[in-house]
């Protein structure tokens, strides 16, 4: 069998680059926060503004960080309030899908706030499952396969049993 030849053998290679993370990597401090956000950025206050109809995206350009770092700081800082945040926007946009469907005037404007709806609903079972998640029942009929009864069994005569001997095996 022939020797494993390389493809790229007698190519000269440069000196190996350090990389640093890129910006999709979240650098954390000490403290295990993630070290682009600003220090003094109060996370209601950027809820707020997230409520307001602004995007994530949005938010975090305006304060000159990505949307990634300002997600995952949210979820890290506020889990349950971020959540609750979630559903109402869920709420809202299934709210305006709705809306959509009476003022829709065309076929594309039918198709979108169906698509709003189906959104909207998809975003709240997962969010809050509890509430509006699918509910399935499942009712078991078991029937019994062994009864046993412990009452005493009258005139019962008892039996002598012989023992055997058994040889010793010593």
């Amino acid at each position: 069998m022939a020797e494993h030849v390389r493809i790229d053998e007698g190519v000269k290679r440069g000196p190996r680059i350090q990389r640093r993370p890129g910006p999709g990597k979240l650098r954390r401090n000490a403290d295990g926060l993630v070290q682009a956000i600003p220090p003094n950025l109060d996370p209601r206050e950027v809820l707020d503004k997230y409520l307001t109809e602004q995007t994530t995206s949005q938010i975090a350009q305006s304060y000159g960080i990505s949307r990634k770092s300002l997600v995952a700081w949210l979820r890290q800082v506020m889990p349950a309030e971020w959540k609750h945040v979630q559903i109402v926007r869920a709420l809202v946009r299934k709210d305006d899908g709705n809306d959509g469907f009476e003022t829709a005037e065309d076929a594309l404007s039918l198709a979108r706030a169906r698509e709003m709806v189906k959104s909207a609903q998809w975003d709240l079972e997962r969010l809050d499952a509890p509430t509006f998640g699918f509910k399935q029942e499942i009712t078991h009929t078991i029937i019994p396969v062994l009864v046993i009864n412990t009452s005493p069994i009258k005139d019962i005569t008892p039996i002598a049993v012989p023992v055997l001997a058994v040889p010793d095996k010593g």
